[in-house]
């Protein structure tokens, strides 16, 4: 055991070892951000099927004659967050 310890430490004195211990180093925090960007997905196709069930609703709404189809629309369309740049669209 006392021997592995040696040549891993002399290993890890080399320029591969070095290069191998950044890359070991690096992988936490790659697998944080993929949890992230998991989750960023997610999220996004989950808004895509509200607004595409809100569409066929609208569809729906407007085949049978009613008087507000775009309701569904814009129902969903304002409960999402406003864009942080405040440039809000009046449907």
């Amino acid at each position: 055991m006392l021997r592995h310890r040696l040549v891993a430490r002399a290993w890890c004195r080399t320029r591969a070892g070095r290069a191998a211990a950044d890359a070991l180093a690096d992988i936490p925090p790659l697998c944080e951000e993929i949890e992230r960007l998991d989750a960023v997905l997610a999220c996004s196709r989950r808004r895509h099927q509200d607004l595409a069930a809100a569409a066929r609703a609208t569809l729906a709404a407007d085949a049978e004659g009613e008087p507000d189809p775009l309701y569904y629309l814009r129902d969903e369309l304002g409960s999402r967050e406003a864009p942080p740049s405040g440039g809000e669209r009046s449907w």
